[in-house]
Formats: C-alpha cells, sequence, structure tokens
C-alpha cells in the first residue's frame, strides 16, 4: 500500500480497473500481480478524462476514492 495519504491519478475517458492493493507494477491500473486473488481492484468508468484522488487508508465512507477521512486530501495539490 502507499501509506495513509491519498493518491492523485490522472486517467483517461474509459474504462479502468484500479489497483488498490499497492502490488502492481503499473500502478493505478491493476496488472493482477496477485494472479487474480486481488479482491480490492475496482473498475470504474469515467465518461471524460479527468482526475480521481484514491484513497490509500482505507477509511474512506467512499470506497475507493478518497473522502478526507484524515484530512490529507485538502492537503494534496491540484498539479501533481
Amino acid at each position: 500500500m502507499w501509506g495513509l495519504h491519498p493518491v492523485l491519478v490522472e486517467l483517461p475517458a474509459g474504462r479502468h480497473k484500479l489497483c488498490l492493493c499497492g502490488d502492481s507494477d503499473s500502478f493505478p491500473a491493476c496488472d493482477d500481480s496477485r494472479r487474480g486473488v486481488c479482491s480490492r481492484a475496482v473498475t470504474v468508468d469515467l465518461p471524460e478524462d479527468g482526475r480521481l484522488l484514491l484513497c490509500a487508508c482505507g477509511k474512506s465512507s467512499r470506497g475507493h476514492l478518497c473522502d478526507g477521512s484524515h484530512g490529507y486530501s485538502r492537503k494534496v495539490p491540484h498539479g501533481r
């Protein structure tokens, strides 16, 4: 895993399988490094290019998206 800080990712429009276990060599995409055992991967459909703030602490009430439970989402620079 990446620690407690959320991870800001920029993705093109389309369907994406996102890694939430931290083992993928092609983060943020899930590359099935765990050979199908990874139950933490999620699939998201983005209607347009955009940014997602992925939860890395596991405390978010929004699943894979950071909801600011640790207050870190306010500190992530948007230009990264």
